[in-house]
């Protein structure tokens, strides 16, 4: 009882000399929530260690699914501060629809052949591809799936597709597996997988790069902070652009 006595008259002491501790809640930085096309994933640590550039701290949040996926949800009402998009069409659709403000170009990318890196199936051009091949790619509704197919059509292309997928990490994922002797995926997709795929180049691909847009959202619950993380992508950003193998268009004025 003595002890607990002292214990309670010391706290008593320690209140009225003001050095109680103290009850009043820390300032955490906001968080900037992103909405981000899946083929992003590979520049999501680079973009939260860039941010100690920015003048005010920020927390970013990643939500990664294909582009299409990203507008229907902001469409549902999904929280976000910042859409971005592997496709200027989809983002078109967004600004059409008033879910994301002006839209700037980040980047771009093209698409490329990737088989297991041991290529069990000997295939070293899409035209070793055959029927019993098991080929992955992006289903037609989602641009990497569109991009590949304007590819295959502009190169006169006659293959079957065992696997349609609705992101392009998840082609990767089928390839790196096994489960598919090969797959369309872009460029950084295949970089970002290292030496666990091998890569072709497609013939002709860089007529149809895809290109990375982001935009504020209309409904940001951090607008300003979302708009100082979109210029950072915009500028300072562009060592990791290239270091992830993206294209960076170049300044202009």
């Amino acid at each position: 009882m003595a002890v607990g006595t002292a214990l309670v008259a010391a706290a008593g002491v320690l209140a009225a000399c003001g050095l109680a501790p103290s009850t009043t809640p820390v300032d955490l930085p906001p968080t900037v929530k992103i909405s981000s096309a899946s083929s992003l994933r590979v520049i999501d640590q680079a973009a939260q260690e860039s941010t100690a550039l920015l003048p005010q701290p920020v927390t970013l949040e990643f939500n990664h699914a294909g582009s299409s996926t990203l507008v229907h949800q902001l469409a549902a009402g999904l929280p976000s501060d910042l859409l971005i998009t592997a496709s200027a069409d989809t983002m078109a659709r967004a600004v059409d629809e008033n879910l994301v403000g002006s839209p700037v170009l980040l980047a771009s990318n093209h698409m490329v052949l990737i088989v297991p890196a041991e290529n069990p199936a000997s295939i070293h051009s899409v035209t070793d591809i055959t029927p019993r091949h098991v080929v992955a790619k992006c289903d037609s509704t989602v641009p990497c799936g569109e991009i590949a197919d304007q590819i295959i059509a502009a190169n006169g292309y006659e293959l079957r597709f065992a696997s349609l997928e609705r992101q392009v990490a998840d082609v990767v994922g089928r390839v790196v597996s096994g489960q598919a002797d090969a797959g369309f995926v872009y460029s950084t997709d295949a970089k970002a997988a290292g030496e666990r795929v091998a890569t072709i180049e497609l013939p002709g691909a860089t007529k149809y790069r895809n290109h990375i847009l982001g935009a504020v959202t209309t409904n940001a619950t951090h607008p300003d902070q979302a708009g100082a993380v979109l210029e950072l992508f915009q500028g300072n950003f562009s060592q990791h652009w290239h270091a992830a193998g993206f294209t960076v268009p170049q300044a202009t004025g």
